[in-house]
């Protein structure tokens, strides 16, 4: 008998290219690229003798059992992945844009509970097709912004005086 691996996404495409993707060219990406060694486990082997007749027999002592591979578990929340995907793919439509990010983070913790990744393709459509959030390029006007709040919150500067 022929065991056969299929893949089952409960929740269709949400996080789906940060949970990963299992391709078969074996560029795979997300938490199971990087986890792929703990997710893997390992194939059990045994050893077999072949006998009259062209059959085999187990050799007693010679087997190594099946490991199943580890669980990741992820600060990821479903229903809030939901609301930043769905906010960030109605903005992308209404400004027409190439791509964009969203992380949801609970600042306390630090724990990510929502990431989303769009880009548009040659359609005009837009898929969750690259991590734009560790890509590189210009920061633009959000660094300025982020420094600027420290700079208000630390006392440096005041609304009147830079």
């Amino acid at each position: 008998m022929e065991t056969k691996n299929k893949r089952i996404n409960p929740f269709k495409l949400l996080a789906n290219r940060t949970i990963g993707l299992a391709r078969t060219n074996s560029q795979n990406v997300g938490l199971e690229n990087t986890y792929d060694d703990y997710l893997s486990g390992v194939t059990g082997k045994r050893l077999m003798r072949r006998i009259a007749g062209g059959t085999y027999m187990p050799v007693e002592g010679y087997d190594i059992e099946p490991e199943n591979g580890k669980d990741v578990i992820t600060t990821l929340d479903v229903n809030m992945q939901d609301i930043v995907e769905t906010a960030l793919m109605r903005m992308m439509v209404q400004n027409e844009c190439v791509h964009g990010t969203a992380i949801l983070m609970e600042v306390k913790t630090g724990k990510v509970k929502a990431i989303a990744n769009l880009g548009r393709q040659s359609d005009g459509s837009y898929w969750e097709d690259m991590n734009h959030a560790i890509q590189k390029g210009e920061p633009g006007s959000t660094f300025k912004l982020a420094t600027m709040i420290a700079l208000l919150e630390d006392g440096y500067i005041t609304p009147t005086r830079s």
